[in-house]
């Protein structure tokens, strides 16, 4: 069964009306009405695509949490990993598209 929750303007408007018209479907066909709407099916192609940018952007997220998580490091933890501060301010200062 597919979640009934919407994420647009017309969502609690989408709920009223399916919660409307869903008992009759259910008693004309004896089948839920979400089950009966298909998935969104996309071409390869366009899911590779999407797969890509997402996992980009994941990419740039963790980089710009392990930077700032460096930069906060006391200078006794980053001896332990035999870094220098301005090894840290180096790598910190980087863009996040930059690895």
């Amino acid at each position: 069964m597919r979640n009934t929750n919407v994420a647009s303007p017309f969502g609690s408007l989408f709920t009223t009306v399916t919660a409307m018209v869903s008992p009759a479907h259910e008693v004309i066909t004896r089948q839920p009405l979400y089950d009966a709407i298909p998935p969104l099916q996309l071409r390869p192609s366009i899911r590779s695509l999407a797969s890509g940018i997402f996992g980009r952007i994941e990419s740039w997220r963790l980089r710009h949490a392990q930077r700032k998580s460096l930069a906060m490091l006391d200078d006794r933890l980053l001896e332990d990993d035999g870094l220098s501060r301005q090894d840290v301010a180096e790598e910190a200062d980087k863009p996040f598209w930059r690895s």
